[in-house]
C-alpha cells in the first residue's frame, strides 16, 4: 500500500462545494493533498524552509480562489497542482 493517499476523497466535490461557504471545510482536503502537495515542492526546490513557505502558500492561495474552481475543466487535485507548479515557478 501506498503511503499516499488516493487520488481524489470519495466526497470531494461536496467538500469543495462546501469550502465556498465554510473555509472551515477545506481542512479535509488540506489534510487530504498536503503530503502530495508538499512532496511536489520539496522534489523542486530542494530547500525545506522554502518548501514550507510555498506550500503554505498554494493552500492560502487554494482557499482563496476555492469560488473559481470549475469541476467541469478538470479534477480538484490537477487545479491544486497547478498552484502549486506556478508558486515553484514563481519562486525558481
Amino acid at each position: 500500500m501506498s503511503q499516499y493517499p488516493a487520488a481524489a476523497l470519495t466526497n470531494e466535490a461536496a467538500i469543495v462545494s462546501r469550502c465556498a461557504v465554510d473555509s472551515a471545510a477545506f481542512a479535509a482536503l488540506y489534510d487530504h493533498y498536503f503530503p502530495r502537495i508538499y512532496n511536489y515542492i520539496r522534489y523542486r526546490l530542494q530547500d525545506r524552509d522554502v518548501t514550507d513557505d510555498i506550500t503554505a502558500l498554494v493552500f492560502e492561495r487554494a482557499l482563496a480562489n476555492i469560488a473559481t474552481y470549475q469541476p467541469q475543466k478538470a479534477p480538484f487535485a490537477a487545479w491544486l497542482f497547478s498552484i502549486a507548479r506556478n508558486a515553484v515557478n514563481d519562486q525558481l
